[in-house]
């Protein structure tokens, strides 16, 4: 309990007993924890309130300030996308080329994030659409009676045929037609 609020830094916002009880003929230890109302008071004195200060020879107003300090939770954002949606893992990169290989591919990544969101027009966030599309495979069939490899689709469910169309990329689900653009090796 005592990790707990610390993490929080609510540990003066609490009075934590620990007394020792018997239950049916067994004791056991009982944690009663209760909110100290004046420390509770105390803290939310300032909720909701937040004061920038900024040089004064800074060109900018009040709102275009306001509007800068929150614009940068953005960049905060486009890293959690870039890690979440996208299910990066933590590379290790040596070299300033594969450093640049592996940034480039993460922004790669937050523009095809966000040309999904744009193009799902708000009626599905673009990472609830990829969980969607993830059972749609293009599966490669060995040994086919002719001796040739041969490409099948799985039968896209009709929630998956909806966010194609919304993509506009409904001839992807469409078996005929991409048979017909894949060679088999």
């Amino acid at each position: 309990m005592d990790r707990k609020l610390r993490s929080y830094d609510l540990v003066e916002a609490f009075d934590v007993a620990v007394s020792e009880r018997q239950s049916a003929g067994r004791s056991h230890l009982v944690i009663d924890v209760r909110l100290n109302e004046s420390d509770w008071a105390r803290r939310r004195r300032y909720d909701g309130f937040t004061v920038l200060v900024a040089h004064p020879a800074l060109p900018h107003g009040p709102v275009d300030l306001c509007r800068l300090y929150r614009a940068k939770d953005v960049v905060e954002k486009d890293f959690q996308v870039i890690k979440s949606v996208v299910d990066l893992r933590p590379v290790r990169h040596r070299t300033d080329g594969k450093v640049r290989s592996h940034v480039t591919l993460c922004m790669l990544a937050l523009l095809l994030e966000r040309t999904l969101q744009h193009r799902l027009k708000a009626k599905c966030t673009a990472q609830a659409a990829l969980e969607i599309l993830q059972g749609c495979h293009l599966n490669h069939v060995a040994g086919t009676a002719d001796g040739m490899a041969a490409y099948t689709l799985t039968e896209p469910t009709p929630e998956q045929t909806a966010i194609l169309r919304l993509l506009g990329l409904q001839r992807l689900g469409d078996q005929e037609e991409v048979v017909d653009r894949i060679t088999p090796r």
